[in-house]
């Protein structure tokens, strides 16, 4: 094993190369970029050469993810300058060009082998036998140590083993250029080798790869042949990375013996040293000048290098089988999410016993036509909007489709028609469970031919409405899809002749009714329920107006013969709708108050979750103790339960939980708790049209006692600024911020309010080295004062980890160590473990603790002394039973600094100011009901002084509440979306 774990540069082999294969050249000149105001990129070049694996480095908010944005052709507006391959421009989804993002989206519901299935069958050829492809995947889960997990669902995986599949699947096809955000973000030192180790084999085989990477420890930064280093969106230095420290030694700037190049250099661009900065910029210019000058510009030798380069397909596999693969994975993910398939069942189910008991035989009473035709009226409409606002809960698979479509796996068109038809069946089953209860219930004519006709119409409709909300999803992010699906059906509705005839509209009105899908599907159901010659309608009464079916159909202007026509006028407005798809579519003190002190003992927490139909183990009688004053770091491997383990003990994970919690000895309750609890959890959701200091004034208003006064809060919200050197972006809002700057403001929310138990996962995840070290200094500063400060954090450099007191090793949910650092190398001797010299602690614990499946004996000996170790130091105070009911919020009591009413008005100018801040989507709306109003004018013009048309009348109260309840209905989904509920 550590042999295996111990790679060595000479003994990396090249990958084998693909067909078709032209080493390609990554070139770029005078590329600026700016979003809004703000410069990102400020006039820089590069050239990324074939054969070379590029380290793109530089401080959190430098311009790397910007930067492999441009290069990539993801993003081009805004975009000046020059972006070429082997002499020829980038153009948008490349294909000789593949972009790994830092936030991948995957299907929850899939397993590792079936994503890897699905993604080998799209990336390579088409004719490849199953066995070279079984094997290609085999290869790669074993390279990034995912060959156990592979009946594992993905949404069980944690956040490093879905960032391994992530870069797993981009691993398949090895294209000439690759180009990575963050590959070993979420991942422990030993996947980490892994994965860069791979990149390494396939620079050597000829491809050009460049990775953004935050502070590499010094075996990793040896992997890599270039550095391309960023500051404030400017070059300081671009070449080889043994000539990076005598660069710096030029300009005064001189590395300290055993450090790590990477973080020095980090260091030096990050600390003041303008002078040296200006030089080593000038340097570059120079550089990229004469390269520059000296680049082939013979058309006769591009042509010659880009002949093979224009043979490469964009799609390895062809449209048809395209559709079928994304037809197989749609069909699996939506059975495994059977919450969504029982609740879309049911609720067919139940609105069909309703509106048949409402409209209780009403089919076969001639005095009842008009609540009849209502009633199948809102049927329609339900059928739209349960389809079109399913888009909701498609949008992370939207997401996936959005990278996916983009490095070339397949077409949107494939895609579109997959969603299609992979929901086809549900659409025409959940419509006929609800039509055959409504149709029996309501006393319609028992006729075949009819109840055919109907079931057509419901099928359409939900194509329809399906289509829509696909494309709103397709075209837009998550507001405007909304905003989309809910106003799309407005004019066709209007224009239906439900409400009004086409005959009685205003002429410049009329060519709108001909584009209303709802018409169509009106008059074919129509024209299934009273017309082709269908029989009197029974009259109880002495006169009924509507006893004839043609009285009916001439009351709203259908012919009783047009029922094929009107669905496929509809199936056409279906094909115009996809075709309108579009492609674009460092010690700082708070002012703080020393709190009482909170050791916080657990024993024997156990942890489970149901995994198919059985349950896994995530924590397995794990205990141990967490000291006021000190620091604690919490490392194992990537899927060890670091992150379980700290949503278990702040009380965000009860259901499945058994064990012992306490403070200081006590059991107490979950809103006591909470009182003394703060966590921050490893991914960052923010508001987006909020800025930074607005960010966090909201919550010390929220989260600070109504004692401190505004001058303290505002003394709280500046040092936090300060802290996190977040000065130069504390107005920019938070959607325009950096991935680190985010990360730091997350930080930054749950530190104005200083409790006395803290808990962050992965805090200096995104972050630079000094940034970190600033992070983590201040979380040091925090325990001193007597707090209980907790982290969960991968990879720490030997200067970051020398700022814990205590480290807590989890492995496959059980402690293999618990004490201070001091005693970690010592302890591990004992057991026949040596830390070689000049070699990082923490990097030597995760290559243990990674050891634990081929070492197990050596490693269970560790783990039964850790674990008797802590049963011994803990104190026996602990007695009465962890009771997960006892842990439940209920919102009561002095749970909050702040009074309800505060807590509203706070809530309320937060969520305004951020609905001001959305230009876009607040002229939407008004814009929208302006239109709707002006629209529904016309089409109801002089109807309310006019006895003939009293239905009319009414109809426009109905089409009035339906756009208020259904508008704001969107806009509530929107909200809950955004914030993750």
């Amino acid at each position: 094993m550590a042999d295996r774990e111990e790679i060595e540069l000479t003994s990396l082999q090249a990958a084998m190369p693909l067909l078709n294969f032209v080493p390609s050249t990554l070139r770029f000149r005078n590329v600026s970029y700016r979003t809004n105001e703000k410069e990102i990129l400020a006039n820089i070049s590069g050239r990324f050469q074939h054969g070379r694996l590029v380290a793109l480095m530089g401080p959190s908010g430098a311009g790397k993810s910007s930067l492999l944005n441009v290069l990539s052709g993801a993003e081009m507006f805004g975009m000046i300058g020059t972006v070429t391959i082997n002499g020829e421009p980038v153009e948008e989804n490349d294909p000789r060009s593949v972009y790994v993002e830092q936030e991948c989206p995957m299907l929850a519901f899939l397993t590792v082998q079936e994503t890897m299935e699905f993604a080998v069958n799209m990336k390579m050829p088409q004719g490849s036998p199953p066995s070279l492809k079984g094997a290609k995947v085999t290869e790669i889960l074993e390279m990034v140590g995912l060959d156990g997990s592979r009946a594992t669902v993905v949404r069980n995986l944690s956040g490093g083993e879905q960032r391994r599949l992530a870069v797993a699947v981009e691993l398949i096809t090895n294209p000439p250029i690759m180009l990575l955000d963050e590959p070993t973000s979420g991942l422990d030192s030993v996947s980490s080798m892994q994965v860069i180790s791979h990149l390494k084999s396939l620079a050597m085989s000829g491809r050009t790869i460049v990775c953004t990477i935050h502070q590499p420890a010094s075996s990793l930064f040896q992997l890599f042949d270039d550095v391309y280093l960023l500051r404030q969106g400017r070059c300081l230095y671009t070449g080889p990375v043994e000539n990076l420290l005598p660069r710096f030694a030029r300009v005064g700037l001189h590395c300290p013996e055993y450090y790590n190049p990477a973080d020095f250099a980090l260091e030096a661009i990050t600390t003041e040293h303008t002078e040296a900065h200006q030089t080593l910029a000038r340097m570059v210019d120079d550089e990229m000048r004469e390269i520059n000058a000296a680049a082939p510009s013979s058309p006769t030798t591009l042509a010659a290098q880009l002949c093979t380069v224009k043979k490469i397909a964009r799609y390895q596999t062809t449209w048809y089988y395209q559709l079928y693969t994304l037809l197989k994975r749609s069909v699996i993910a939506s059975a495994r999410d059977e919450f969504f398939l029982k609740m879309r069942i049911g609720m067919h189910l139940a609105l069909g016993l309703v509106f048949g008991v409402v409209h209780y035989d009403v089919g076969s009473d001639a005095a009842k036509v008009l609540a009849n035709v209502g009633c199948f009226f809102q049927l329609f409409a339900f059928v739209y909007f349960s389809n079109a606002v399913s888009v909701v809960n498609y949008a992370d698979e939207v997401n996936v489709a959005i990278k996916e479509i983009a490095n070339n796996w397949y077409s949107r068109e494939a895609y579109f028609f997959a969603k299609l038809l992979h929901d086809l069946p549900l659409q025409l089953f959940c419509p006929s469970l609800m039509l055959a209860i409504v149709y029996y219930l309501t006393g319609q004519p028992m006729e075949w031919n009819r109840i055919g006709m109907l079931l057509g119409v419901f099928a359409v409709g939900a194509i329809i409405g399906q289509s829509l909300g696909l494309i709103g999803g397709i075209c837009f992010d998550v507001g405007m899809q909304n905003f989309f699906v809910a106003n799309a059906c407005i004019v066709p509705i209007l224009f239906s002749g439900f409400f009004v005839n086409a005959k009685d509209l205003v002429s410049i009105l009329k060519p709108l009714s001909i584009v209303s899908f709802f018409r169509y599907q009106f008059h074919g159901a129509m024209q299934a329920l009273y017309g082709y010659d269908r029989e009197n309608i029974p009259c109880p009464q002495v006169f009924c107006y509507y006893k004839k079916p043609a009285t009916i159909l001439e009351q709203f202007d259908i012919d009783g013969h047009g029922y094929g026509r009107n669905i496929c006028n509809a199936l056409i407005l279906v094909l115009i709708m996809q075709m309108e798809i579009k492609g674009d579519s460092v010690s700082i003190t708070l002012p703080l108050m020393h709190a009482a002190s909170a050791n916080l003992q657990f024993q024997n927490i156990t942890y489970e979750v149901r995994h198919r139909k059985e349950r896994k183990q995530l924590l397995n009688n794990i205990s141990g103790s967490f000291e006021s004053g000190r620091l604690t770091a919490i490392l194992g491997p990537s899927g060890a339960g670091k992150s379980t383990l700290l949503n278990v003990l702040s009380g965000f994970k009860t259901q499945g939980v058994s064990g012992n919690i306490a403070v200081n000895n006590e059991i107490i309750s979950r809103q006591q708790y909470r009182q003394l609890v703060a966590y921050t959890a490893q991914d960052v959701a923010l508001l987006p049209n909020i800025t930074l200091r607005e960010n966090l004034h909201y919550a010390a208003d929220l989260k600070l006692s109504a004692e401190v006064s505004q001058l303290q809060k505002i003394k709280i919200v500046n040092d936090v600024i300060a802290l996190l050197g977040l000065q130069k972006c504390a107005h920019n809002q938070s959607q325009s911020l950096s991935g680190g700057e985010k990360k730091r403001l997350s930080i930054g929310l749950e530190l104005v309010s200083n409790p006395q138990i803290m808990f962050f996962d992965e805090p200096t995840s995104g972050l630079d080295s000094v940034s970190s070290y600033q992070v983590i200094s201040y979380m040091k500063d925090l325990a001193r004062q007597g707090r209980c400060v907790v982290s969960v954090i991968h990879q720490p450099s030997s200067e970051l980890l020398e700022l814990f007191d205590d480290i807590y090793v989890v492995v496959d949910g059980r402690c293999m160590y618990q004490g201070s650092l001091d005693n970690l190398i010592p302890t591990f001797a004992e057991a026949g473990f040596l830390c070689p010299p000049y070699y990082n602690r923490g990097d030597f614990v995760l290559k243990i603790a990674a050891m634990h499946d081929t070492n197990k004996a050596d490693i269970e000996k560790l783990m039964v002394k850790s674990e008797k170790s802590v049963s011994a130091s803990m104190h026996q105070g602990i007695q009465q039973e962890f009771n997960s009911t006892e842990f439940l919020i209920d919102g009561r009591g002095p749970q909050f600094p702040t009074t309800w009413w505060k807590q509203f008005t706070i809530l309320t100018r937060r969520t305004t100011l951020g609905t001001v801040r959305n230009p876009a989507l607040m002229g939407l709306r008004f814009f929208g009901h302006i239109l709707f109003g002006f629209t529904i004018g016309w089409v109801f013009l002089n109807v309310g002084d006019d006895a003939s048309k009293v239905l009319s009348n009414i109809s426009l109260l109905i089409a009035f509440l339906m756009f208020i309840i259904f508008a704001n209905a969107m806009t509530v989904i929107l909200t809950c979306k955004l914030l993750g509920a």
